[in-house]
């Protein structure tokens, strides 16, 4: 399965200021639209009593939903990455950090996840990935990545990967599409350039597979030849001696 990068751009600075913004408790959002507060009494299941929690004027923050989006952050596990690599040198957490970093983590993710959900769900104009899914037991889904596209909504990428990426599969018709980010076809040529080197990367690793699998077949052949060879010149000389 080829895994492509949904990455191909620079951790900016705004990016990062982003990301610590949102790791605060009160996050001030934008500069153009900064978010208020407002106290709030809730009920705290864990702490079985009311607690005062602040609730933000925008439930992103002030920041638009496509721009939290084109941070590239997916899941929980995209959080863990980047946060280990911004807060913590890119070194595993442990010890008496290791419950910050939880905490950070899931800080963060319970921010973005719902403009990451809505895009994901509604698209735009921008990149999507072109996704091919084969059923291949009850249990079992397969997915494969093939490229990207540029549309402007999940009915026009579904057309044109279908269009541009249906002859490489038997089934065009389980070729599917998801919204990967907001831009311009110059985005587009970012995402299929870090594509092709991804398929590049797995072409020559295959390249020297075959390369060792064929060495180890001469060597199969030679042993094989050598055992013929053993066996056909003492046979012989064991049958005229008798």
């Amino acid at each position: 399965m080829i895994v492509q990068d949904d990455q191909p751009y620079e951790n900016t600075l705004p990016r990062a200021d982003i990301i610590q913004d949102l790791l605060k408790n009160r996050p001030a959002g934008p500069p153009s639209n900064e978010v208020t507060y407002r106290k709030v009494e809730e009920w705290c299941p864990d702490k079985c009593k009311n607690v005062t929690k602040d609730v933000p004027s925008d439930p992103l923050y002030g920041y638009d939903k496509r721009v939290l989006f084109n941070l590239g952050i997916r899941s929980l596990d995209d959080v863990r990455k980047v946060l280990r690599k911004h807060n913590f040198d890119g070194k595993f957490v442990f010890g008496s950090k290791k419950r910050t970093y939880t905490r950070q983590c899931n800080r963060l993710w319970a921010r973005l996840e719902p403009a990451v959900k809505t895009v994901i769900k509604e698209g735009g104009k921008g990149v999507y990935r072109v996704i091919h899914k084969s059923v291949r037991s009850a249990y079992t889904l397969r997915e494969t990545s093939i490229g990207f596209v540029y549309a402007v909504d999940y009915s026009e990428a579904t057309k044109i990967a279908r269009l541009m990426f249906g002859y490489i599969v038997k089934d065009p018709e389980n070729l599917e599409v998801r919204f990967a980010r907001f831009g311009t076809s110059q985005t587009l040529l970012a995402y299929n350039t870090r594509a092709v080197e991804k398929i590049d990367g797995r072409l020559r690793e295959m390249e020297n597979s075959i390369k060792y699998m064929k060495e180890k077949a001469l060597k199969l052949e030679s042993m094989k030849q050598a055992v013929v060879n053993v066996t056909v010149s003492m046979c012989d000389d064991e049958g005229k001696q008798n």
